[in-house]
């Protein structure tokens, strides 16, 4: 199983040590029959000599794509009352152009993404600010259902009875779904993404990036140099929030640990431009 988990951490950085053993082999297992394969060995020489196809789908698999509407509740109430008031009023002061960008790192089905827009759409339109919200994501999948917007009501619990019925609509043809208004969805931008490659990240800085229940997943030295990469698309004065206790020891030049009630997040100090260190 070594050999399983060193090429699984080699494509998208996922660390599975002996106390998760048994999800990779269940993963394994699933990828296996779905492909007629007799053993590990040969499923593991189709994986890695001769179908990139299944090389992909073998990491979707393993890849853990829970999420949900407002997840962690604490998380969009500071974004809301301390980081979107704070970063109008410092470009207001700097007589900069009122836009405001925003990334949903590790996007999955597209939930975070529209969260943060949400938010965003109470807050900004009403400050005369425009706003985009980009949503990345490993996975093919993710990224084309996040584009499409739909959701089975169970998949809904999140979301507050006002936002449902103000930011989506029961989905045609699909009896039991919703899915997102227009106009929310002219906000968001979905596209593929890898933490490891640094030549996949946008290419442009970011006011508020979410990055929550991802990097837990990475060993530390890995979640730490990724932290790096992502504050290095931090706008001056901008803001990286993690999950709570995601980088217990991260620490950054130009960077500065900051709180929002019970939230910890990271700010790129104004005056600075922060130099983040490639991952290889």
């Amino acid at each position: 199983m070594a050999v399983w988990r060193e090429w699984i951490e080699e494509q998208c950085g996922a660390c599975f040590p002996e106390s998760r053993t048994h999800v990779l082999e269940s993963c394994l297992r699933d990828r296996m029959r779905a492909t007629g394969s007799a053993s590990q060995a040969e499923y593991f020489g189709r994986v890695v000599r001769g179908d990139p196809t299944e090389r992909r789908a073998l990491v979707d698999r393993v890849l853990n794509h829970e999420t949900g509407f407002f997840r962690h509740q604490p998380s969009y109430d500071a974004l809301r009352t301390g980081m979107l008031p704070a970063l109008t009023a410092a470009q207001r002061g700097l007589g900069r152009p009122r836009r405001i960008e925003l990334w949903s790192a590790g996007s999955s089905t597209g939930e975070e993404a529209y969260s943060m827009a949400i938010t965003a759409l109470e807050v900004l339109l009403a400050a005369a600010f425009e706003f985009t919200v980009t949503g990345t994501d490993f996975t093919a999948a993710c990224v084309e259902a996040a584009r499409v917007g739909r959701y089975e009501r169970r998949s809904m619990e999140g979301l507050a009875a006002e936002h449902r019925g103000r930011y989506f609509r029961p989905a045609a043809g699909h009896p039991g779904s919703f899915e997102a208004a227009r106009y929310l969805r002219n906000r968001a931008e979905f596209g593929l993404f890898n933490f490891l490659r640094p030549e996949t990240y946008p290419k442009r800085e970011f006011h508020v990036i979410f990055c929550q229940n991802v990097l837990i997943y990475l060993r530390e030295e890995i979640r730490n140099q990724v932290a790096r990469e992502v504050c290095g698309r931090l706008a001056p004065g901008g803001y990286l929030v993690p999950a709570p206790g995601e980088l217990p020891s991260f620490a950054m030049p130009g960077i500065e640990a900051a709180r929002f009630g019970p939230v910890l997040v990271y700010r790129r100090k104004p005056e600075e431009r922060v130099n983040a260190k490639r991952v290889d």
